[in-house]
C-alpha cells in the first residue's frame, strides 16, 4: 500500500490532470476508479484505512450520490469521496492560481490569437471592444478563434454592460489557458439583470474627508430555515459578510465593497469578491447624473493564515489584510452610478445581505446613509 507522501504526491498529480474539466471530480474518479485505474484505487484504499470521525461526518451523505457504487464496502466508498474531496481543494486552488495570474504571451490564449496581446491592459485584463460574445454566453470571438470569459465572472452582466452602455470603455478579463479554433458548447444559462428603481439611492452629499461604512453579517445562531435566502448564503454559499466603505478625498468620491466568505474552508482558500469605483462628480450632483470615472471588479484569495486576518480586520479602518494573490475580472469607465445596483446583483454571490444594503440605500431623506452595522 502507499504511504502518505505518496497520496499527497497523487493527489496534486491528479488534480493537474483533471483541473480543465467541468465534471463533478468525484464522477471523474469514480468512473476511473470503475475501470481499474490502479493510481486511483491505490489512493482510495490508503484513503480508507485513515478515515477519522471528521470525515464521516462531514461527507457520509456523499455515500447516496453512488458515483463510488454501492457493491462497494462503505469504508471504501467514504474514503473514494474523501478523496475526492481533497482533489477538488487542490484543483480550486490549481484554477485559481490560474485565474489570477498576470497574463503571459505564451498563453494558451495568446498563443492561439496572438493579436489579441495588443489589447491586454495591466496583464489583467482584455479590451472588449471589437470582440463579440457569442449569444450572451461566456463564449467570447477572438481573432482566429474563441476564448471564453474567466469562470468567476457573470457572462450575463458582461452582455448586459455591454449592451446598455456601448460607448463606455471596457474591459474583461478572459480565461488564459482557453483557446478554441472551433466555437466550443456554451453554457446554458439565463440571466435577467436589470436595474430597478432607486431613486432615493443617496444624495450624494458628502463632505471632504466624510467617510461612510456599512457591515451586514450572517451568523448561525440567528438562521432561520424558513428564511431561504439566508439560510441558504450561509450553509451552501459558504457567505458571512459583506462591507462597504465610501468616502470623499478633496474632489473626488471613492467607494470599496467586499463581500467574504467564511476563513476555515477546508480547501485553505477564502475568496473575497471586490468592487472599486470612484467618482470626480461635484458635491450635490443628481444621482441620476453621476457618472463614475471607473468601476472594476477584482477577485482577492486569501490563503492560509491570512484568512484569518483580513477577516478580523474591517474596511472601516482603511487598510486591511493584503490578499495572498489577485486578479481584476472587469473594469469599466463612464457609466452612470445606479448602474452599480445591478453589477452588485451581478456579481456578488449573497442574495440577503445584498438586499439588506439596498433596503438602507433606499431609505427616504437625510445624506449618504450610515449603512447600519
Amino acid at each position: 500500500m502507499i504511504d502518505l507522501d505518496e497520496y499527497l504526491e497523487r493527489v496534486a498529480r491528479t488534480a493537474s490532470e483533471i483541473v480543465n474539466l467541468t465534471d463533478y471530480t468525484a464522477k471523474v474518479l469514480g468512473d476511473r476508479h470503475k475501470n481499474g485505474d490502479q493510481t486511483i484505487v491505490e489512493c482510495v484504499d490508503f484513503r480508507s484505512t485513515v478515515l477519522s470521525n471528521d470525515d464521516r461526518s462531514k461527507l457520509n451523505w456523499q455515500l447516496q450520490l453512488g458515483f463510488f457504487p454501492d457493491t462497494l464496502p462503505n469504508d471504501i466508498r467514504l474514503g473514494g469521496y474523501v478523496f475526492a474531496a481533497e482533489v477538488a481543494s487542490a484543483v480550486l486552488k490549481l484554477r485559481m492560481r490560474t485565474l489570477c495570474a498576470p497574463y503571459r504571451r505564451n498563453d494558451t490564449l495568446f498563443t492561439g490569437s496572438p493579436a489579441l496581446w495588443s489589447s491586454v491592459r495591466d496583464n489583467e485584463l482584455i479590451d472588449f471592444a471589437g470582440l463579440s460574445q457569442e449569444d450572451g454566453s461566456e463564449v467570447v470571438a477572438v481573432p482566429e478563434g474563441f476564448g471564453k470569459i474567466a469562470d468567476e465572472l457573470d457572462p450575463a452582466l458582461v452582455e448586459w454592460l455591454s449592451r446598455t452602455n456601448p460607448a463606455s470603455p471596457l474591459f474583461v478579463r478572459l480565461a488564459p489557458n482557453c483557446f478554441y479554433q472551433q466555437k466550443p458548447p456554451m453554457m446554458l444559462t439565463e440571466a435577467t439583470i436589470a436595474p430597478g428603481r432607486f431613486d432615493a439611492l443617496m444624495k450624494f452629499d458628502m463632505y471632504p474627508g466624510q467617510r461612510e461604512y456599512g457591515e451586514y453579517v450572517l451568523q448561525s445562531g440567528l438562521l432561520d430555515v424558513n428564511k431561504l435566502a439566508p439560510y441558504l448564503d450561509y450553509q451552501i454559499g459558504g457567505i458571512r459578510r459583506l462591507e462597504i466603505r465610501a468616502e470623499r478625498r478633496k474632489d473626488i468620491v471613492t467607494m470599496m465593497i467586499e463581500e467574504l466568505p467564511a476563513p476555515d474552508a477546508p480547501d485553505g482558500l477564502m475568496v473575497g469578491r471586490c468592487i472599486h469605483l470612484d467618482t470626480h462628480a461635484t458635491n450635490r450632483t443628481p444621482t441620476h447624473d453621476v457618472k463614475l470615472s471607473h468601476l472594476d471588479l477584482a477577485l482577492n484569495v486569501y490563503e492560509g493564515s491570512t484568512r484569518k486576518d483580513r477577516f478580523g480586520t474591517r474596511l472601516k479602518n482603511g487598510k486591511v489584510t493584503d490578499a495572498s494573490f489577485r486578479t481584476h475580472l472587469m473594469r469599466i469607465e463612464g457609466v452612470p452610478l445606479l448602474t452599480l445596483l445591478p453589477i452588485c446583483a451581478g456579481f456578488l454571490r449573497s442574495t440577503s445581505l445584498l438586499d439588506e444594503w439596498l433596503k438602507d440605500l433606499q431609505k427616504p431623506a437625510g445624506p449618504l446613509p450610515q449603512i447600519g452595522a
